[in-house]
Order: C-alpha cells, then structure tokens, then sequence
C-alpha cells in the first residue's frame, strides 16, 4: 500500500504511540497519514502456517475492563495483494482483532481478522470501491460489534459480533489504527536484481574487448564503461543512503509534504545525520539521471547499427566483434525494459494519488 489516511475524532487522544513505527508518517489533531513499509502484516498460524506481528499499530492503552466505541474513517491507495487498513483492538500477541478494508485480487473488502489464543480467523464482506470506508467498533465486556459503512454518508451495517477475552482492570487493551502492507511487489525485487546484474555485465563486457574490435561503432566501449559506472554508483548510493536513514523515496515524499503545509515524521531525523543524507540522496538521483542519459546514448549507438552490423569479415568497416556487439545490445534491451516498468509505476502510482 503506497499510503493510507485515518481521520478520526480518536487522535484527539494525545497519548497514541507506535507499534511497530513506519519509517514515514505525519498526525494532527483529526488525520493520520502513512506511508506504510513493505512486508508487513498482522496474522497468527491459521491455514498459512506462518505468524506476523510486524505492522503498523498506532494506538492508546486503556483499562482491560473498559467498554468503549470507536469509529475511524479510511483512505488508503491499494495496489498490492493484501493491501489493507482500519482499526486494531489488541491484549497482547496472541489476541487481538483487527478490521477495515483489504485488497484481494482486485477485488476490495470489508475485512475483520479475530485472533484467539494464538489462531487467527478471517471474514471478509465484498464491497465497491470507495473514497472512505467508515468503521465502528463497540467493545462491550468479552463482546466486540464490528460495523462499516462505505462512503462518508454511507449507513452502518454489521460486519461481525466477535469474541475478545476479557482481562483484568489492571491490564491494558491497545486500540488504534493500523495500516498493512503484506507483500512487496515481487516484479520490482526481479527487475532490480536484473538491473544489477546489466551493470556489472557492461564492465565485464568492456574489459574483454577494445575500441579496434567494433569499427562501425567506436562509442560503445564508451557506453559500456561509463554506463556500468553510473549505474553502479546508482545502486550503490541507494544502499548506502537508507542505511544513513534517508532515501530517495523518504527525501521526495517529504519535500512533496512539506510543500503541502505537513510535517513529515521520520525513524532518523535531518539532524541527527548531520544533512548529509541529503547529499547522497542528491548524488544518487544525480546518478540515476546520467544513467538514463547513457540508456538514451546507448539506443543511438547501438540499435541505430544493428541491421547494418557485419559479424563475420573483420576487414569490413562495419564489422564489430560478435560478442561485444551482442552483449551491448543485450544491456540496451535489458535497460529499456527496466525504464519502461519504471515509467509504468510512476504512472500507475499518479494515476492512484
């Protein structure tokens, strides 16, 4: 899930805290807003056979005796299977319920997961897509009635009456909102380690051949050299800068929300790295930029010659060392694609701002 907005009377509470803190978000007084991290997830054994007590859990303890209502309004951008957000009522590890909407296989649902001593179960409501989906959630003794309403004037219908174990006064129950991301998306992990792999292929490539053995292109060696370099400078300070506590993700959302008047929160702040994760998110993007450039170099240099290039007589002007010659087409082809699915994402991820 790219982000989600909770906007609820409950934040005037003013001591909520994080379970498990996502690396970017902001709160006032009616909104929360997330940007949530990628892999996480609340779930307990069930059919899945695996547990996960990884997501974002902004919460308020209370007494475990007290009976209470909450109601939570939610707007998220879905993308990814099992993209979800709502509400979480929480004892402890093994027992707690969560409710709000889910994103499976395109389809959106009114979602609520009780778990019980350790076991997790799942009911799900199909619903159309909405702007907002309104929860209500009234905890009455051992009784949780779980309610939503899709849209803001929408009316309230009941999603589950569910059983919660009641604790001791001295004891205390979480409640607060939760966003999930449950799984990253797996095409960008491939794509990414492809893109890699190219740009160390270009050096190894260019460190086997000279300019004398491709006449009819004397700039490729150029392309493979400088284009493995930037390219791996790239993929370098995109490692480097996160593990300083900044990224180019986290640097952009947080020049785009300043602009719209919020303050961006994050795990490592502006001061304590001095600023110079500033200046390795600049150098990165500054690198990405020349990488494409030389992604645009190479479709000049390259695929402008191949139906001209002459394999087999060495003494042709137009003759160019097979291996060489394929391989750099190879790595033109390999970076197109990745800017292709790059371009497809930023588009994607606008269209669903």
């Amino acid at each position: 899930m790219e982000s989600i907005v909770a906007v609820s009377t409950v934040l005037y509470w003013t001591n909520f805290t994080w379970f498990n803190q996502p690396t970017v978000w902001s709160v006032n007084e009616t909104k929360l807003y997330v940007h949530t991290d990628p892999d996480t997830d609340f779930w307990s054994k069930t059919h899945y056979g695996f547990e996960r007590d990884t997501g974002h859990f902004y919460y308020r303890s209370l007494t475990g005796d007290r009976s209470f209502t909450v109601e939570v309004n939610i707007r998220g951008q879905y993308h990814t299977l099992y993209d979800q957000g709502g509400l979480m009522l929480r004892i402890d590890k093994n027992n707690w319920i969560k409710c709000g909407i889910e994103y499976v296989e395109g389809q959106h649902y009114a979602s609520a997961v009780v778990t019980v001593n350790g076991w997790s179960d799942w009911s799900v409501v199909a619903i159309n897509p909405v702007d907002i989906l309104k929860l209500r959630v009234r905890r009455e003794k051992e009784a949780v009635h779980i309610d939503f309403a899709e849209g803001e004037q929408g009316d309230f219908k009941m999603l589950r009456l569910a059983y919660l174990p009641v604790i001791d006064r001295s004891q205390a129950m979480m409640v607060g909102i939760i966003p999930v991301q449950r799984f990253a998306l797996v095409s960008s992990i491939i794509l990414a380690i492809i893109y890699v792999g190219s740009a160390i292929a270009k050096l190894v490539v260019y460190s086997k051949c000279s300019d004398e053995e491709c006449p009819i292109e004397t700039k490729l060696n150029t392309y493979l050299l400088y284009g493995g370099i930037v390219d791996i400078a790239w993929i370098g300070l995109s490692i480097i800068a996160p593990c300083c506590g900044f990224s180019p993700t986290t640097y952009l959302v947080t020049r785009k929300t300043k602009l719209n008047g919020t303050t961006i929160k994050k795990k490592v702040t502006e001061e304590e790295h001095g600023g110079y994760g500033t200046y390795l998110v600049l150098a990165a993007l500054g690198c990405l930029l020349a990488s494409f450039i030389f992604a645009c170099l190479g479709n000049v240099w390259i695929l402008n010659k191949y139906q001209h290039v002459e394999f087999y007589n060495a003494t042709s002007s137009e003759y160019c060392y097979p291996p060489l010659f394929k391989g750099a087409f190879s790595m033109v082809i390999i970076t197109d694609v990745w800017y292709a699915f790059l371009t497809f994402m930023i588009i994607i991820l606008c269209y669903f701002k």
